[in-house]
């Protein structure tokens, strides 16, 4: 474990994902409900060194995973089971930080970012950096988070 980041349950509960950026990796992990354990680590999603580092991240009703990636300014969905990039989101930043669901129908993609360690050159062309941004049309949405038992 190096920088720890974001984690999501798959929408039955007996999958949570978990976001270790250094080394861009997704890891899925079985979880008992009932008990609070988890086990069988493997690997769902591995970045190259040439992309971002996978940072925050999210679940949606169709079980993909969208992960802000952080120095590419994207957002991006992902099959857990394939590893396969589906879909992505651009940003005029380069930080983006962390995404949810959000709307009375978990229909908006709410998308955070950072400003932190960017020059200040890199602040006049990238002025929104720190900034929040919502996300619609995305043709999924996501669904009430699934309650921790551990």
């Amino acid at each position: 474990v190096t920088i720890s980041n974001g984690l999501a349950w798959s929408n039955d509960g007996k999958t949570l994902y978990y976001v270790d950026s250094i080394p861009r990796t997704v890891s899925a992990f079985d979880y008992d409900v009932a008990s609070g354990n988890l086990s069988n680590r493997r690997v769902a999603i591995q970045l190259p060194p040439s992309r971002g580092e996978p940072d925050g991240m999210t679940i949606d009703k169709d079980g993909m995973l969208w992960i802000a990636i952080w120095d590419e300014g994207k957002v991006v969905r992902f099959d857990p089971n394939t590893g396969e990039e589906l879909q992505s989101v651009s940003f005029p930043v380069a930080r983006t930080t962390s995404c949810c669901w959000a709307g009375p129908n978990y229909d908006e993609l709410i998308v955070t970012t950072a400003r932190i360690g960017l020059t200040p050159s890199q602040l006049r062309d990238q002025p929104l950096a720190g900034s929040i941004f919502r996300v619609k049309n995305l043709g999924t949405r996501g669904s009430p988070a699934v309650k921790y038992h551990g």
